[in-house]
């Protein structure tokens, strides 16, 4: 609504394509609304939430592979100097 005009035809600025965008667009306006007292943090805090479990399995597989390879390096030299 900032570009309307009353002489302004609507439909020569706006599609289809733009009836998604607006929606998101007022639904954001109404969640982070002042005024609005619900719980933001689930929309806030989403990156975090869906990061994290991406790390541990990063770092959970770089441990147990850096955990085997010293594993598998020790075990070949004990062998070694055993016999």
């Amino acid at each position: 609504m900032e570009i309307w005009e009353p002489a302004l035809d609507p439909r020569k600025h706006f599609s289809q394509d733009d009836i998604q965008n607006i929606r998101i667009q007022y639904m954001n306006q109404l969640f982070f609304w002042k005024k609005n007292t619900a719980d933001k943090r689930l929309v806030t805090d989403f990156n975090l939430q869906v990061f994290l479990p991406y790390f541990l399995f990063i770092f959970t597989y770089i441990f147990y592979f850096i955990f085997l390879s010293c594993f598998a390096i020790f075990h070949y030299f004990c062998d070694f100097n055993c016999c």
